[in-house]
């Protein structure tokens, strides 16, 4: 038991001939941090040496106040507050990633919006039409954007295909490659 007392570093407390119960059920019911960072609860063997007092005077104080129920209780506070910290940490993360996303998604668009513009001009200026497969990849790249940023807010991508050529129609370029 000396060499579990050594690796634990517990030292002895001693307060004159009183002994300090409060402390000593901390350390059983919230336990002791070790050296590594680590957090471990020692037995009332342990706690007894620790703090000059019988195994059996820790063993009785600790039944009368149900200290074994308090330790139980706060070991699942703790493992739930961890849970929440890695649940908090994972939707930080994936909130960052989503708004990364959504930004990539409105750059597309807006470089397609630009592809458009200029067909438009070029249009205009001399009757050239964009190639009908040059426009078809475009539909299709319009459509994925659509779907990343509509998943990057969380939203649904049922029925995206049809809303993005109303999309095409909006930006007054027909779904045959035709201006209308």
């Amino acid at each position: 038991m000396s060499s579990e007392n050594e690796k634990l570093d517990l030292v002895k407390v001693t307060s004159g001939s009183l002994t300090d119960w409060v402390a000593l059920k901390e350390a059983y019911v919230c336990g002791v941090v070790k050296d590594d960072g680590s957090l471990y609860f020692p037995t009332h063997v342990e706690l007894a040496t620790r703090f000059s007092v019988s195994p059996t005077s820790v063993a009785s104080k600790s039944s009368e106040g149900n200290w074994s129920v308090e330790r139980s209780l706060y070991v699942a506070n703790l493992e739930q507050r961890k849970k929440e910290k890695r649940i908090e940490e994972l939707a930080s993360q994936a909130a960052e990633f989503d708004t990364r996303v959504l930004k990539a998604a409105r750059a597309g668009i807006s470089h397609i919006e630009a592809q458009f513009r200029a067909a438009q001009r070029l249009y205009e200026a001399d009757g050239t039409m964009m190639r009908l497969n040059a426009l078809d990849s475009i539909s299709r790249s319009l459509e994925r954007y659509h779907r990343v940023g509509r998943l990057a807010l969380g939203e649904s991508t049922h029925n995206v295909a049809s809303e993005t050529h109303s999309w095409i129609s909006l930006l007054g370029v027909a779904e045959d490659g035709n201006n209308e």
